[in-house]
């Protein structure tokens, strides 16, 4: 057997049920502190969409619509005639709340 080398395969040890459910835990924990933090970053980016630095929330069309049980032409005609103010994003009218609130007051 001279010249012949032996090679030994290294049996790793199968991890304990405890180990895994250890690890299990751990992994969990992380996901959980994970969604936390998206949870927290979803919340903040909704809020942040949905007001601006002053304060005062944006509404689309649609929404307009749905508020004053319309049309959504006519809230499009109300903002083609300009008695209803409109910002653009993009070229998308934003209503904000403020001006919806006192185009509601005015024409009561």
């Amino acid at each position: 057997m001279r010249g012949m080398t032996t090679k030994l395969k290294l049996i790793q040890p199968q991890p304990t049920l405890e180990t895994l459910l250890a690890e299990v835990a751990t992994d969990r924990l992380a996901v959980t502190s994970a969604l936390a933090k998206l949870d927290a970053s979803m919340a903040a980016l909704a809020q942040h969409t949905s007001t601006n630095q002053s304060g005062r929330g944006f509404y689309s069309v649609l929404e307009v619509a749905e508020y004053l049980h319309v049309s959504r032409a006519t809230v499009q005609r109300l903002i083609a005639e300009e008695r209803l103010p409109v910002t653009r994003v993009r070229q998308t009218p934003r209503v904000s709340a403020a001006d919806l609130h006192d185009y509601i007051a005015a024409n009561r």
